[in-house]
């Protein structure tokens, strides 16, 4: 099934921070609610260690058509309904179309509706897509000087015109934009261990 092997070409560049749970009463129940034209899953995942290691519930879809990716958020929507609190701050739709084209992954994408989208753009490799996700494995701290992304290009910037924006500083941001936290958990981690912004 083409949705199987998608999920399985993820598996060796997943963050080891997260693990995968065994599908549960819950997750099976979810899957249900789905209805005919696409293919659904409902993988639940946690971080593999830390004393806050609550759930996010990745929903996979695959279609074949843009027309048909309707009824998968339709599905999403149903699914956070039937979820209880806090649990609908920690969903995530990740949706293959077959025959999408890039202005309509990005359009998707940019729709925030009920969840956070992450859509598979054309000929994107199951590493590529996921490199995109919450799921990515982090970059190595050696790695990020050398990195040429648009992230790094604005943190250099940034310590351009702060001298107290140090190398370590850097780091210390960049992993905690990637971390894929947001809100109030993304702030406390930048604040973490601040060097002194009023400097």
């Amino acid at each position: 099934m083409q949705i199987d092997h998608w999920i399985a070409s993820w598996q060796e560049f997943v963050n080891p921070r997260f693990e995968f749970c065994e599908p549960t009463e819950q997750s099976t129940s979810l899957e249900s609610l789905a209805g005919e034209g696409f293919s659904a899953r409902v993988l639940l995942v946690r971080r593999a260690s830390g004393e806050h290691r609550g759930y996010r519930t990745i929903l996979v879809a695959h279609t074949d058509s843009l027309r048909a990716s309707g009824a998968a958020l339709h599905w999403t929507a149903d699914v956070r309904d039937a979820l209880p609190e806090p649990a609908t701050a920690d969903i995530y739709l990740f949706l293959d179309i077959a025959s999408a084209s890039l202005d309509d992954c990005l359009r998707l994408e940019a729709d925030d509706q009920y969840c956070r989208k992450y859509v598979r753009r054309p000929n994107e490799s199951g590493e590529e897509f996921l490199k995109r996700t919450f799921l990515a494995a982090p970059v190595s701290p050696r790695r990020v000087g050398e990195m040429a992304d648009p992230l790094s290009a604005s943190l250099m910037q940034a310590a351009k015109v702060h001298g107290w924006f140090s190398p370590e500083e850097q780091m210390h941001w960049r992993q905690a934009l990637m971390s894929g936290v947001t809100g109030q958990e993304l702030a406390a981690r930048i604040l973490e261990n601040a060097s002194g912004a009023d400097a």
